[in-house]
């Protein structure tokens, strides 16, 4: 158990991380027992087996004989690769937006939705090119306040956060070395909600 914390809050496990908890257990073990939620799964599977099956076709539609392991290296290129990488870059995003060295994590009868959705959080400016392409997804505290903010708004919005809370809303420069610096030293909460190491 200890080896599997290590490996998830690694710089190399997140995206891991993120896959045992937002699929396999939200979407699998611990699914909730509702319409919606069978039908998402449904959607899920069909998708699945559908690309699966059609991994396993297209690599073999001119052998002579069936290969299950070109069909499975095919489905390994067009599916789980890229599976794999786009939810370690969603790994990445949430880890930098909300695990940081300076940001504390209350308990459930200090949280409040200021420290939750302001001092909890983090924003990220890189250029106007990175944040039309990233869709402002670093700019996070707005998201926080109001979920339903368009992204286009976003920028807008923090600005009016950093107006009425100019001490609070931290703008930083560079998620890449924040991500480096809080998987080595963000580890484990202390009895204060900080952000310590591994005992040694």
């Amino acid at each position: 158990e200890k080896m599997i914390h290590r490996f998830f809050w690694s710089i190399f496990g997140v995206g891991f991380f993120y896959i045992t908890k937002m699929w396999f257990q939200g979407l699998i073990l611990f699914a909730p027992n509702d319409r919606k939620t069978r039908r998402d799964i449904f959607i899920v599977f069909l998708f699945l087996i559908s690309v699966i099956g059609f991994c396993f076709y297209y690599s073999n539609r001119n052998e002579e004989f069936f290969s299950l392991t070109k069909g499975f290296l095919f489905f390994c290129k067009l599916y789980l690769l890229p599976f794999v990488i786009a939810n370690y870059l969603i790994a990445f995003v949430t880890y930098v937006q909300h695990i940081q060295s300076d940001i504390k994590w209350e308990n459930e009868f200090e949280w409040n939705e200021v420290k939750g959705n302001i001092l909890g959080t983090s924003n990220y400016r890189r250029n106007l090119f990175w944040d039309f392409f990233a869709h402002n997804t670093l700019l996070h505290s707005p998201h926080h306040i109001h979920p339903g903010i368009p992204f286009y708004n976003l920028p807008r919005a923090l600005n009016d956060l950093k107006t009425h809370f100019p001490a609070d809303i931290i703008i930083r420069k560079n998620p890449f070395k924040d991500f480096f610096l809080s998987t080595s030293k963000c580890k484990l909460l202390d009895e204060n909600g900080n952000w310590v190491g591994y005992p040694k």
